[in-house]
């Protein structure tokens, strides 16, 4: 016979967190209750529905609590979890680092697909494996670096961020999925971390216009401001990035640049101006929004 007992059990855990959770606005309540509840029961999903009669124990009921109060003061729920799925890969996170979003998964596609084109034609000429180089300015987390060098082995990663406490988040990282030999990290301002020329530039910049701040959602303002905004117009950082990659950028090297959707116009027209040997354009995000600024050099 089971002993009674006045704790909640996981489904009631669930309601209440459901509940105290859309008091305060969160969108996905359902999944962020389900999350909370499982990071303070220390269970993953098939334990989760096997165990939704089971009560909590009091270390996990205190463990729920302060994890609610957290995602009620609107700190954001990757934070709370210090993690964050990122192309399929768990890449930990904190708030010294920006958390990585869907839309910067294009980045990785981009570099990808590049990487993949640039190695069949190099096969095709005299079948060597030669590394191509890429360099992932504003690397943050590490999540985008990460991504490309698990997924091309024969890519050289260069990550460099001005933010020695993210570069640190991204050793983790590169650690944790066993890249070290493939990814190399510096602190440093923009390209003066990355030594010689590169194949491919990949970079998430802060991007967000100053006067914008005031306006974000609480939870975003968690997120490093230095990781979020690009001076008044969002573009300081991604003009001088433009500036130095003219001199860095191999021929036939791509660069991929994440900017905001109304940004994308005048920075192709920029990018015209200084890349004079290169195919210049955008691509949408999964909204349907341009998303990414591409440049492609002639070889």
């Amino acid at each position: 016979m089971r002993t009674q007992t006045t704790a909640p059990t996981v489904w009631d855990a669930f309601a209440q967190t459901s509940q105290a959770l859309e008091q305060v606005g969160v969108t996905d309540v359902s999944i962020e209750a389900e999350v909370l509840v499982r990071l303070a029961a220390r269970m993953n999903r098939s334990q989760y529905f096997a165990n939704l009669r089971e009560p909590l124990t009091e270390d996990q009921s205190r463990a729920l609590d302060g994890f609610v109060r957290r995602r009620v003061a609107s700190e954001p729920l990757a934070y709370i979890a210090g993690e964050r799925e990122f192309y399929g890969l768990s890449i930990r996170v904190d708030s010294r680092v920006l958390i990585p979003r869907q839309e910067t998964e294009l980045l990785v596609d981009l570099a990808l697909e590049f990487l993949d084109t640039k190695r069949s034609m190099v096969e095709r000429r005299d079948g060597s494996q030669a590394s191509t180089v890429v360099a992932d300015i504003c690397t943050g987390s590490g999540a985008v670096a990460v991504a490309i060098a698990a997924n091309a082995p024969n890519a050289r990663v260069m990550a460099t961020d001005l933010s020695a406490d993210a570069v640190e988040v991204a050793a983790a990282n590169v650690a944790k999925h066993s890249l070290g030999d493939q990814v190399k990290l510096s602190t440093g301002d923009l390209f003066d971390a990355v030594p010689g020329a590169v194949d491919v530039v990949v970079s998430n910049p802060p991007y967000v216009p100053s006067d914008m701040w005031d306006g974000l959602p609480n939870e975003v303002k968690m997120e490093p401001r230095q990781a979020l905004i690009g001076g008044e117009d969002g573009l300081d950082v991604w003009n001088r990035l433009l500036k130095q990659g003219v001199d860095r950028l191999s021929p036939g090297g791509a660069m991929f640049v994440e900017l905001m959707p109304d940004q994308i116009d005048g920075a192709v027209v920029t990018a015209r101006e200084l890349y004079d040997d290169a195919s210049i354009g955008s691509i949408r995000d999964f909204s349907g929004d341009p998303r990414i600024l591409t440049i492609h050099r002639r070889g």
